[in-house]
């Protein structure tokens, strides 16, 4: 979960807790059975295939994957391999590696002071804005944010600049705008796909747009507005939350549990649930005095994990469950795919 969690710094009084629980969006990544999923065993990362089938044996000491292809790295190299576990490409030296498409991955030195664009369709590098320093997910416009210097700003799918540098950060776009800091003043705002503020910047801290809300910062509080930027005043205090999902918005009140309210202040779950996991294909994990289990959008059980001791988020049809020492991934019906013991 990388520039959404690597920008923790921006929500700023929000806890630690609750952006590690912050969802990651794979813009324009498929949701089937097909996708490559990253293993762990004894400490080392592997790859699997949607059937739980062997792509790459756990040898690694990181890793990332798409649809489609998945990099491995170790001390002196990084390795990206297709769903048959052929090496498609290869680099020397110590880095590790972050899918920003399912066929583009960019390619960070260890130091962090040199970065490369890899095509693994075409098996190239690719050409991107000199001193380039980061860059993110492809979002819903096909752009890409990056780091320019101190600056971010947004390219195209043919690494052309579409929004100069400009910006103290920039999230991809969500639901037609972008939440991105004004360099000058440090609050946040929205963009529309022009580069023109549509939700001027008066936040402390910002977040993409989720089912209609977004989650910002106001005078040191967590709260959420509607797409006119108008506040949400009828949810209560708020210590954590999550994006909103289809089935509504995962909130912490102050001196209460974890609960899932509807825009209106309604709830949909009680505040007294122990832990979330971030919502994700439909189904939101949540532990209470029960256990773990993931429910669905109306708050029924659709699965339960009573013996879990933790829990993923589902991607692409699997959820990475733990119990004791084992991890497994298991379906949406509960049926294990793959497990480490």
């Amino acid at each position: 979960m990388r520039l959404l969690l690597k920008a923790a710094l921006i929500l700023g009084v929000v806890s630690a807790t609750t952006l590690l629980l912050l969802v990651r969006w794979r813009a324009g990544l498929p949701t089937s059975g097909a996708c490559l999923h990253l293993i762990r065993k004894d400490g080392l990362v592997g790859v699997v295939d949607g059937n739980g089938s062997m792509v790459a044996n756990p040898a690694f000491q990181g890793g990332d994957c798409s649809s489609t292809y998945a990099a491995l790295w170790s001390e002196d190299r990084i390795v990206f391999v297709d769903r048959s576990g052929q090496i498609v490409f290869e680099t020397q030296g110590p880095g590790h590696a972050e899918f920003i498409a399912d066929e583009i991955a960019a390619i960070y030195s260890h130091s962090g002071d040199s970065l490369d664009l890899v095509n693994l369709n075409t098996r190239s590098l690719l050409n991107p804005p000199p001193g380039l320093k980061r860059i993110g997910e492809v979002d819903e416009l096909g752009r890409f944010p990056f780091k320019l210097g101190e600056s971010w700003g947004f390219l195209d799918r043919d690494l052309a600049v579409s929004i100069p540098a400009q910006f103290g950060y920039a999230y991809g776009y969500s639901e037609g705008v972008a939440a991105v800091s004004d360099m000058a003043s440090g609050t946040w705002g929205y963009l529309c796909p022009k580069g023109k503020w549509v939700i001027d910047p008066t936040f402390e801290g910002a977040m993409p747009f989720s089912r209609g809300v977004a989650m910002v910062t106001q005078a040191g509080e967590l709260k959420f507005i509607d797409s006119s930027g108008r506040i949400l005043s009828e949810l209560p205090p708020l210590e954590a939350a999550m994006p909103a999902f289809d089935g509504g918005i995962p909130i912490k009140p102050i001196d209460k549990g974890w609960g899932v309210c509807s825009p209106d202040g309604g709830w949909i779950l009680e505040p007294n649930l122990h832990r979330l996991v971030a919502p994700s294909e439909g189904l939101l994990g949540v532990q209470d005095g029960s256990g773990w289990r993931f429910i669905d959008l109306w708050g029924r059980t659709a699965l339960a994990l009573p013996t879990a001791n933790s829990i993923g988020p589902f991607r692409c049809g699997l959820a990475e469950v733990r119990t004791g020492r084992t991890t497994a991934l298991v379906n949406r019906h509960g049926d294990v795919v793959w497990e480490s013991e």
